[in-house]
């Protein structure tokens, strides 16, 4: 038997990085998925698979994934939070104790999908040495936040300035 279809080589799409910044997003999707597990390849773990939509002007189209093991470790002193924490902290403008973070089900991860919470996008190079976009934080939909909040934030954006040492000669 002969083919007649000839093979072709498919187009790689290439997007433009995002300029790293703070953008306005929505939990698209999540789902359950399995990976070797790190120091034990022949193991598999469970994670949650995330995809965040981009509503910001301009960007509205573009998506960024996280993966997030079924933890809820709030951070400490020189450790970050978990990245399902972070999320579930973000979207819902809290942080939970340990008691509440204990009560928390599937049920509770997966009323998550469709709501609104805000990503610091930066750019990093991946393992082959090439940028990409990241999610380094998460953040509290500006929707969600007090007056106080924001007004702290805003006040947290405004740069620095060192001030003049009247006995500094030039």
């Amino acid at each position: 038997m002969s083919t007649s279809l000839s093979p072709r080589v498919p187009v790689k799409k290439e997007y433009k990085l995002l300029p790293q910044n703070i953008y306005n997003a929505i939990i698209d999707n999540l789902e359950d998925d399995t990976r070797p597990r790190y120091n034990k390849p022949e193991e598999k773990e469970k994670y949650i698979k995330f995809t965040f939509r981009i509503t910001e002007k301009g960007y509205e189209d573009r998506k960024m994934w996280a993966n997030a093991t079924p933890s809820l470790f709030p951070g400490s002193s020189g450790l970050s939070s978990s990245t399902l924490y972070a999320i579930l902290s973000a979207v819902n403008n809290k942080n939970y104790t340990e008691e509440e973070s204990a009560k928390i089900t599937a049920q509770d991860i997966n009323e998550l999908e469709g709501k609104s919470l805000r990503l610091v996008i930066k750019q990093a190079p991946n393992q082959k040495g090439e940028m990409r976009n990241k999610i380094d934080t998460y953040l509290p939909a500006k929707e969600n936040m007090t007056e106080d909040e924001k007004a702290n934030e805003m006040l947290d954006a405004i740069p620095t300035v060192e001030s003049e040492d009247p006995n500094t000669k030039f």
